[in-house]
């Protein structure tokens, strides 16, 4: 059995507290103030998802787009975005890729319905909600419900420190001994120790990746002792 849209919509209406559905108007109205309208056209949309492909995004905005007039209005963003949220297990995704790519509603997908799922290779999932706000605010709002935020605060920071075009090891040492060590750092903004609760992972895994971090620590120190 494939579930229709409007059995998505049902589920994700379900889960949905009343946080996220305010959460959600305040980010739709807030771009319509920006934009001085009442409903969003794709070039707005798009600022919601901003890392998201232009192949990918186009499919997602005939998905918002529920009843192909151009815009999308405040009923179809809320709603769209709570099949999107809440579409977090191998099912609910295979049922989301499957309503999002069968454009005329018939239930099956044609060779070109097909052709341009297999294209845009990326089916809904935390991938792409966690590239953006409202995905990541819900995320964090679904963890802490789990007693998990700092899974998702461990993913952000480290991928900061990835990215970052200077390599601060200070900041790498805090990371570890927050999120993988013990929980206890220095926070750097007051000098004063504080605990938070690390993720959790293995032992053999927090080895691994202590002993990773002191191997690059060791190669930044002899870098820097060749610059001088």
């Amino acid at each position: 059995h494939v579930n229709t849209r409007s059995d998505l919509e049902a589920q994700g209406a379900a889960h949905m507290g009343k946080i996220q559905r305010e959460m959600l108007l305040e980010t739709f109205h807030a771009l319509c103030k920006k934009h001085k309208t009442t409903e969003l056209n794709k070039e707005q949309l798009r600022e919601v998802f901003p890392m998201v492909d232009d192949a990918m995004f186009d499919t997602l905005y005939r998905f918002f787009d529920k009843n192909g007039d151009g815009s999308v209005d405040v009923k179809e963003f809320v709603v769209t975005l709570g099949m999107l949220l809440h579409s977090t297990n191998i099912d609910d995704r295979i049922h989301l890729a499957f309503a999002m790519f069968d454009t005329d509603g018939n239930r099956s997908l044609d060779k070109d319905e097909f052709r341009a799922m297999m294209k845009a290779t990326l089916a809904p999932s935390m991938e792409l909600l966690l590239k953006t706000t409202v995905g990541v605010e819900s995320f964090r709002e679904f963890l802490q419900f789990e007693y998990a935020v700092e899974n998702l605060e461990f993913w952000q920071a480290a991928g900061a420190f990835q990215t970052a075009e200077f390599v601060d090891m200070d900041v790498g040492r805090l990371i570890l001994r927050k999120y993988i060590v013990d929980g206890t750092y220095i926070d750097p903004e007051t000098g004063e120790e504080k605990s938070t609760t690390p993720v959790n992972i293995r032992g053999d895994q927090q080895e691994r990746i202590v002993a990773a971090f002191a191997k690059a620590e060791e190669t930044a120190t002899a870098a820097a002792a060749e610059e001088e």
